[in-house]
């Protein structure tokens, strides 16, 4: 984890000029539909990063927000005082804490345990509490067609095989890899129904929309759960 850590921090100053898409205006409008399954409460924006959807969740309760970079939340501090330096991996917070879990814009796409994770927002939330999340997806339908045109068939097909592999950045003068596992929409569902009842399941793009028919191939996938209460 230390490798993401150094890769946010360096980062961190120019992470909301690198991110600012109109991805966000789909982000926000799946946080809105939070609204048909909790009122309000309590909710912890997992992988926060500059604090960019606190407003947005502030609807639904008090907000804290946990990042691995410590600069990221220096930043974030201008906007929320509850805030945490931690690996999702170790939620440092007491069991059923929150009623909602938010995780925007594939954080978990840097986690290598990603079970032990969704346990952990599992045991963080309450009875009936929330999770809401992206991910980066394995099949993106864009990604795979600039491939294509560059003739990169390789690259595809090991990219499909392995799932997993480095984002590499250029910031300042340095080069920084980040580890990063993708997902399809299959895999995402297999994985949550050990912890979650799965609600509904969405694609965005920068093309502002939500999209659940061809979800499969959008930029990004994700879904909305509530936690499984065993009997």
């Amino acid at each position: 984890m230390r490798r993401i850590k150094k890769y946010y921090d360096a980062l961190a100053e120019s992470y909301d000029r690198v991110f600012e898409s109109q991805m966000r205006i789909a982000e926000r409008k799946v946080i809105e539909r939070i609204k048909e399954y909790k009122k309000a409460g309590s909710v912890l924006d997992l992988g926060c990063g500059t604090g960019y959807h606190f407003e947005s969740l502030s609807k639904y309760g008090k907000v804290y927000g946990l990042d691995i970079s410590p600069k990221l939340i220096y930043i974030a501090k201008k906007k929320n005082n509850l805030l945490v330096v931690a690996d999702a991996q170790y939620l440092p917070f007491k069991d059923e804490s929150f009623d909602i879990v938010v995780s925007i814009f594939g954080a978990l796409n840097h986690v290598k345990n990603i079970d032990k994770t969704l346990f952990e927002i599992k045991r963080v939330l309450k009875r009936e509490g929330v999770f809401l999340f992206t991910v980066a997806n394995a099949f993106n339908m864009f990604w795979h067609l600039k491939m294509l045109k560059r003739l990169k068939i390789r690259k595809i097909l090991n990219a499909l095989r392995k799932r997993k592999g480095y984002i590499v950045r250029k910031i300042g003068k340095k080069r920084y890899k980040l580890w990063t596992r993708f997902y399809s929409i299959w895999e995402i569902k297999k994985i949550l129904c050990k912890h979650f009842e799965i609600r509904e399941t969405f694609g965005i793009n920068k093309s502002k929309k939500v999209y659940r028919n061809f979800a499969f191939i959008c930029e990004y996938i994700g879904a909305i759960c509530i936690k499984r209460v065993e009997k």
